[in-house]
């Protein structure tokens, strides 16, 4: 009696093993990253590089408030401006250049000014900690 019910358990287990397996592909396919589009979450996404990637959502999060296509058209241009590595350049292009480059840039009730301090805050952030990342584990 004790083997049957051990093999019965044995079964059932395999059995909940391989659905849950196929409910976690499933689910794996339907929510991969390259269907997240129009969520905030796709920007970080378009990196590798570490500092990039907490920097772009920190942004992300930050305008991701209002209009999907608003969000989507801020962010599309913030990123732009960033280039390659959003990180890079704010570390290594002079304030004036920042300033210049994102006084136009608004979203909402967030004006240009207040996109130019974000970024400056930011930058400061990354010449000080090395990344957004370790400046929120220090606090």
């Amino acid at each position: 009696m004790k083997q049957n019910q051990r093999n019965h358990t044995q079964v059932s287990y395999q059995a909940t093993s391989a659905g849950l397996k196929e409910k976690f592909e499933r689910h794996y396919r339907q929510y991969d990253r390259k269907n997240i589009a129009p969520d905030p979450l796709q920007f970080p996404h378009r990196y590798s590089n570490p500092p990039d990637i907490e920097l772009v959502a920190f942004l992300a999060s930050v305008y991701a408030f209002g209009n999907v296509k608003q969000i989507s058209s801020v962010m599309e241009k913030i990123l732009e401006l960033l280039g390659s590595s959003p990180a890079n350049f704010l570390k290594f292009s002079p304030e004036q250049k920042i300033v210049t480059l994102f006084a136009s840039v608004k979203h909402r009730f967030y004006r240009g000014e207040d996109t130019v301090r974000l970024l400056l805050v930011l930058r400061n952030a990354l010449l000080g900690y090395g990344s957004v990342g370790l400046l929120i584990r220090v606090y």
